[in-house]
């Protein structure tokens, strides 16, 4: 049985030990009401339901933004490069004689792209001059000496504020700086390659020149075109389909050979060809 003194002794014990889990109890509290209000379960639900998802949304569509800002601006360089690309395929054409059908050709695009402000000084120059030499060709009393120094006045025109007319602007205009680039397989395709070239040409359509595949194909280190057993004309652009009957037309009646027309551009694979350009590929055999 325990004393007195023991029993007291207990007593005092469970009272600290009572005045130490109640002090620990005061402290785990909230403070104030703000620390009450965030530790109750309603913050924690609004947290949770609204303010992260909230966050999160917030980040995406400011990152989405950012990813289309930067879509934009590589599309941006992407179409610079295209038009230097292309200006760079055509300045070569002004050595040309006035009104030859590259030159022509030349001329609309490069007065298109000043019209867009993508023309630096340089290139505005080479224009000027290439007006005055047109003018060189023109006589008061009988007009232009040539069609072609005709034709290239009129692509001119538009630079000059004055309305184009005429028929032969009607087939600059339909896809300026048109080019057709003429693919042979074999040497002995070159004479019938070079008539069709002709012919193309005097459909006011440029064409730069006469590429054997299988000759670069080797010089490259590169797998040869497969090529096909009829001559087509690759079109990559909507826009040229009228060229392309017309050039179709003039090669079958240089050569007499059908020309299949191939809309490339249906399937879009002709994202990275330039605006205007067209592909004569002459049959892999024969």
């Amino acid at each position: 049985m325990l004393s007195d003194d023991e029993k007291e002794r207990i007593r005092a014990q469970e009272e600290f030990r009572h005045a130490v889990q109640q002090e620990l109890q005061e402290k785990s509290k909230p403070s104030s009401a703000v620390e009450r209000l965030l530790s109750s379960d309603n913050v924690r639900w609004i947290a949770t339901t609204i303010a992260i998802p909230l966050t999160v949304g917030v980040w995406g569509w400011f990152s989405s933004q950012q990813a289309e800002a930067q879509r934009k601006q590589e599309l941006k360089i992407s179409v610079e490069q295209k038009n230097v690309d292309l200006v760079i395929k055509l300045l070569p054409a002004f050595a040309e004689e006035v009104g030859a059908p590259e030159r022509v050709n030349a001329v609309a695009v490069m007065v298109a792209l000043e019209k867009e402000g993508n023309l630096s000084p340089e290139l505005r120059a080479t224009l000027d001059r290439g007006r005055s030499q047109v003018n060189e060709e023109y006589d008061p009393a009988q007009g232009f000496r040539t069609a072609g120094a005709r034709r290239e006045s009129e692509a001119y025109a538009s630079r000059d504020g004055a309305a184009p007319s005429g028929d032969a602007t009607v087939q600059v205009a339909s896809l300026p700086g048109a080019q057709v680039y003429i693919q042979i397989f074999a040497e002995t395709q070159r004479d019938k390659a070079e008539a069709a070239r002709q012919a193309i040409r005097n459909a006011g359509v440029g064409a730069p020149g006469i590429e054997n595949v299988v000759n670069t194909a080797e010089k490259k280190n590169r797998l040869q075109p497969k090529g096909d057993n009829q001559m087509k004309l690759l079109v990559f652009q909507e826009s040229a389909g009228p060229i392309a009957k017309r050039v179709a037309e003039a090669v079958k009646k240089s050569i007499g050979q059908d020309v299949v027309i191939d809309d490339r551009w249906k399937n879009k694979s002709s994202a990275n060809v330039p605006l205007g350009q067209l592909e004569l590929w002459f049959p892999s055999a024969g």
